[in-house]
């Protein structure tokens, strides 16, 4: 999953990944297959690794959860972080 940040839907719903993240999770578990895995990609700040690693344990308690922080380096050498990969296998 590469879901986004934020939205506005058609009707001008608002859309923000650190509410909707458990739902995401939940639709995923229950489509996938007990051989199957997750990968999801979360370009937010605010949704913090704790907050993740809690909702993907939650509907995943079986599976191995791997949180990884997605970062680059700049030119004059900072480091920006800019969200989480998870792997659920």
């Amino acid at each position: 999953m590469d879901p986004p940040a934020f939205g506005i839907g058609a009707k001008k719903e608002r859309w923000k990944i650190e509410t909707k993240f458990p739902e995401l999770v939940k639709v995923a578990s229950d489509l996938l297959s007990d051989k199957g895995f997750l990968i999801i990609n979360t370009y937010s700040p605010k949704l913090k690794e704790e907050v993740i690693k809690k909702t993907v344990q939650q509907y995943f308690p079986k599976k191995n959860i791997e949180i990884k922080k997605l970062s680059l380096k700049t030119t004059t050498g900072k480091i920006l972080e800019y969200g989480e990969l998870t792997r659920v296998s």
